[in-house]
């Protein structure tokens, strides 16, 4: 059964916040979805990686359906 990219937008997934420094002192946080592997996200506050999560999810699972990834 093939299911679109808002189906698995529905499913739970487990998105893992980590607070980073880059090499100049400035903080952010890195957002990433545990079990999809290179889906990561980055904002200057949590809130900001946790928007960016989802556009990467759903850029993602487009890319995934496009490539006949969609079980």
């Amino acid at each position: 059964m093939s299911r679109t990219v808002d189906a698995y937008m529905q499913l739970p997934y487990r998105v893992i916040l980590t607070q980073d420094r880059d090499d100049q002192g400035g903080e952010g946080w890195v957002a990433e979805v545990a079990e999809l592997p290179g889906c990561l996200s980055q904002g200057r506050t949590r809130a900001q990686a946790v928007v960016g999560i989802r556009d990467a999810m759903l850029g993602w699972f487009s890319v995934a359906l496009e490539d006949g990834r969609d079980s």
